[in-house]
């Protein structure tokens, strides 16, 4: 938004144009920090993903603390564009898993709509780390924006 003249396009996975993120999350990672690390592990992943993928995220969150992760969900929370999209006037492609329970698809597609130039994919069955989960379904979703981007410039 301050520079839009360095931007030729944006790629936007799995996020929305306001990031909302309930009072008991930020409660619980004040004050039960590993229940809370769990349960947004539960919700962060599709259920398909390979447990090494949930346990690796699991101990990244534990590992960097409760001040960090909280601090981490309450810029999310504060997090929105929402009344200034139409500033936003680059080629956007918003990439969204169908199964993400942190950001619904429903969100990314109403950022994608709300965008001058927003282009929106949702990725059946992937969860709210959709580049690892599905990354070449992901790959293969911004390919051709990017080529297209590339060609134009």
């Amino acid at each position: 938004l301050t520079h839009p003249d360095l931007v030729a396009g944006l790629v936007i996975v799995g996020s929305a144009a306001r990031l909302g993120v309930t009072p008991e999350i930020l409660d619980g990672l004040a004050t039960a920090f590993e229940p809370t690390v769990n349960m947004i592990v539960k919700f962060s992943w599709a259920r398909t993903a390979p447990a090494v993928y949930r346990e690796t995220g699991r101990r990244h969150m534990l590992a960097a603390g409760s001040q960090t992760v909280l601090a981490d969900f309450e810029a999310c929370a504060a997090y929105t564009v929402k009344d200034r999209l139409d500033e936003i006037t680059c080629p956007a492609l918003v990439i969204a898993g169908g199964a993400d329970k942190m950001v619904p698809a429903k969100a990314s597609q109403s950022l994608a709509d709300g965008l001058p130039n927003g282009r929106y994919v949702e990725i059946d069955g992937a969860g709210h780390f959709l580049h690892f989960e599905k990354t070449a379904e992901v790959t293969a979703a911004m390919k051709p924006f990017l080529n297209t981007l590339l060609a134009s410039n």
